[in-house]
């Protein structure tokens, strides 16, 4: 398992907040809900972060930001090919369906008690997402496949420029090209620019994160509270998710869908392997409420915890200008 990904659980997990991980394209990594919960006024872990950058706002309207921004770019192909004489179809994805799907929003409490640890319903939801996608691409194929070669070509150099116009100082030309001209006719937005930054600071957090003493002994204080609740197995609510996580990938290769050749996975099981996909997010809710019971006697520490070691982070760490 990769640093980011590690940096990814940990965050979640403890912050349950947006910590972005930002590298080839816009992406949102947590897969929780917002480290807020409704009677509170503090803060997840990334929060300092993300304002260094000047990018304020809600978890939800971070998220939307990057959504619309992805529409946008869509669309704008989709109107640059259209005025080049090829049909497109242009992707939108809906940030209300996408934050309903996914929890965002969501208080600790909440997501734990409706979403678990977001490991199998966030999968599910995922594949929903795509299914959506692969309509559009499907639609997109059958476009393309009736084209002739020529066509085709014309086509591509429409939405990628002419690569025949090749310079060793850049490489294949493609400013001219739909996509390349949609980009650039947006200014790039924070997150976009300071992608980098973000995702060495997130490894730079989960770094301090694994070495705080204070964090390791709010671990054993988990581990002590749930072995009360005759929880046992797990020494961190980190090791639960990832153990979790480690079932249900097993869980996974061994569920069954009713058509072999179908499009969704999760939504067309066989009733064994429904059954069995129920009986784990089930289970799921029911650690992660567990869980949340534990974690909330000192949520505040641990948020006053990631706080201080953001601020370190930042002061030797500050975003590039």
């Amino acid at each position: 398992m990769s640093k980011q990904r590690e940096s990814t659980r940990r965050t979640s997990v403890a912050g349950r907040n947006v910590l972005l991980a930002l590298s080839a394209g816009i992406i949102l990594v947590s897969c929780s809900g917002s480290d807020s919960d409704t009677s509170s006024t503090r803060r997840g872990s990334g929060t300092l972060f993300l304002e260094a950058i000047d990018w304020t706002g809600t978890v939800i309207d971070q998220f939307t930001d990057q959504i619309n921004h992805t529409n946008k770019i869509n669309e704008l192909i989709g109107r640059c090919m259209h005025e080049s004489g090829f049909e497109y179809v242009v992707q939108h994805t809906d940030p209300n369906e996408y934050i309903e799907a996914f929890g965002f929003g969501l208080s600790r409490e909440q997501y734990a008690s409706e979403f678990g640890f977001g490991i199998s319903r966030s999968r599910m939801a995922g594949e929903e997402m795509s299914l959506s996608q692969q309509r559009e691409q499907d639609q997109q194929r059958d476009y393309l496949d009736l084209l002739t070669p020529a066509e085709f070509d014309a086509y591509k150099i429409a939405l990628e420029g002419d690569r025949s116009q090749e310079t060793s100082e850049n490489g294949a030309n493609g400013t001219n090209g739909c996509r390349a001209l949609a980009h650039s006719s947006l200014e790039t937005p924070l997150w976009i620019t300071h992608a980098d930054w973000l995702t060495e600071v997130s490894d730079e957090l989960f770094d301090a994160a694994e070495s705080d003493q204070r964090l390791k002994r709010l671990d054993q204080q988990w581990s002590d509270c749930m072995s009360t609740r005759g929880h046992d197995d797990w020494r961190s609510e980190r090791d639960l998710d990832d153990a979790l996580t480690d079932e249900f990938e097993d869980l996974v290769r061994h569920l069954t869908p009713k058509d072999p050749g179908s499009f969704g996975f999760f939504t067309a099981l066989d009733d064994n392997s429904a059954a069995d996909y129920r009986d784990f997010a089930t289970r799921e809710i029911e650690l992660a409420t567990v869980s949340y019971s534990c974690v909330s006697k000192y949520a505040d520490e641990e948020y006053k915890i990631y706080e201080e070691l953001e601020r370190a982070i930042l002061e030797s760490n500050p975003p590039p200008n």
